[in-house]
């Protein structure tokens, strides 16, 4: 069965809108949890800004998939070319695409960013994702400047502009694979030699970052599959991609924030998750030199995991 691209552009529009929709309740919430309901003296500036900056980014790439729809359907709907002619425009690609890269790399940052500080900001740690993700910055800057330059009716398969895209849909496949397998393997590690009881409480912080990692990881891999099969389909997810970019580091901060997790029900796993997410949300909304007044008063020190405080350092960088 056939999906013409312009049909596969108004649903990707439509889907995007509603995945704004649910991002902006994420961040309000992240916003909040990061200002006014923090648990900290000092608001973190650098989670701050990053996460108005990916809403940003997010709040662009709506408008220029809007300002599209309404070119492609409405403005220009009695054109000679059509709108499925119209939607692979380089005019109409290039903002779009170029726009999408920007959350992709932004919320890479962020990411990267956390396993940074998880790692107690040592560079060979984080050697494999940094450098992904300055290849994938170089690809991403290169496939704009191209599809910028080939004639008006040239599409992302084209020759030169399809291996540098398709070279940053697998780097950022790459970047976000690695970022959350070191963070988790990190606590993870962390965690080995504590009591079942305390497991559960970081098994639980390690649950966090591996869902939102899934939900970047498994539209990234939609994104590839569609790419490397030269699917008119894709427009599906290039427009509404960029939004689980941005969203997926959100509900880390909106999961801390609220206290709870997808995993354990019922009234004993319920009051073990309250108990072990009040300790993963006062370690990373914590700032380092807060961790002290935080670690102890509670019963799971970070001394007991490694001899040393630095531990808790580890898991303030969560959001």
């Amino acid at each position: 069965m056939s999906f013409p691209p312009d049909k596969a552009y108004l649903v990707g529009f439509a889907l995007e809108a509603l995945l704004y929709g649910l991002y902006f309740g994420a961040f309000a919430t992240s916003i909040a949890f990061l200002g006014w309901r923090r648990k900290t003296t000092d608001v973190n500036w650098i989670m701050l800004t990053s996460s108005c900056l990916l809403f940003v980014a997010a709040t662009v790439h709506l408008g220029i998939s809007f300002d599209n729809v309404l070119a492609i359907f409405v403005t220009s709907r009695d054109a000679i070319e059509g709108p499925s002619t119209l939607v692979n425009m380089t005019y109409y690609q290039v903002k779009s695409i170029s726009t999408m890269y920007v959350c992709d790399i932004l919320g890479d940052l962020v990411l990267l960013y956390r396993c940074w500080l998880v790692w107690e900001k040592r560079f060979l740690a984080v050697l494999l994702p940094t450098s992904s993700l300055c290849a994938l910055t170089a690809t991403s800057v290169l496939s704009s400047v191209e599809l910028a330059r080939e004639p008006t009716n040239t599409n992302v398969f084209a020759s030169r502009v399809g291996i540098f895209a398709e070279a940053s849909l697998l780097l950022s496949l790459v970047t976000n694979l690695s970022i959350t397998l070191l963070i988790s393997g990190r606590i993870y590690y962390m965690a080995r030699r504590l009591q079942r009881a305390q497991k559960r409480r970081y098994g639980m912080v390690i649950a966090m970052v591996v869902e939102s990692g899934a939900i970047f990881t498994a539209a990234q891999i939609a994104l590839v599959v569609m790419f490397s099969l030269h699917s008119q389909k894709i427009w599906v997810m290039t427009n509404s991609v960029p939004q689980i970019y941005c969203l997926a580091p959100t509900l880390i901060i909106v999961r801390v924030g609220l206290g709870r997790s997808s995993s354990g029900t019922g009234s004993k796993q319920e009051r073990s998750s309250s108990s072990s997410l009040r300790l993963s949300k006062d370690l990373a909304f914590a700032r380092p030199d807060q961790l002290s007044s935080v670690t102890d008063d509670r019963p799971l020190s970070t001394e007991s995991i490694t001899g040393n405080r630095s531990e808790g350092y580890t898991l303030a960088s969560l959001v």
